[in-house]
């Protein structure tokens, strides 16, 4: 696990290269990927704070996520702390896409579909 995470921060391209078509994220997924780009690595809870949206939409988002190689989950050490959803290489790349097409999603969606 920790190899895999040590690969996906040494391949910082960031290139703005157009997703496929059904890698296109919603509203509530994409504001996700931008907050963490501005903030960095955020808990679940600081996450869900941030957009303003339920906890149990982040809860059931980060898996997604997670999933399609958009975020990692990084452990805190601390039993008493929560981990740390935090961009991979191809989400920075998806954020990159977002800030060259200037795409600001709406504030937030229905539902946190990907």
């Amino acid at each position: 696990m920790l190899s895999s995470i040590t690969g996906l921060r040494k391949g910082l391209d960031t290139t703005a290269t157009a997703p496929q078509h059904d890698d296109r994220l919603s509203a509530v997924p994409s504001r996700a990927l931008l907050s963490l780009s501005n903030t960095g690595p955020q808990s679940a809870d600081d996450l869900a704070d941030g957009l303003q949206v339920e906890r149990s939409v982040i809860a059931a988002l980060c898996p997604r996520l997670v999933t399609r190689g958009l975020v990692i989950r990084v452990p805190s050490g601390s039993p008493h702390r929560p981990s740390a959803i935090v961009l991979s290489t191809a989400g920075r790349r998806y954020v990159a896409y977002l800030r060259a097409r200037d795409v600001d999603p709406p504030a937030v969606a229905a539902s946190p579909e990907t």
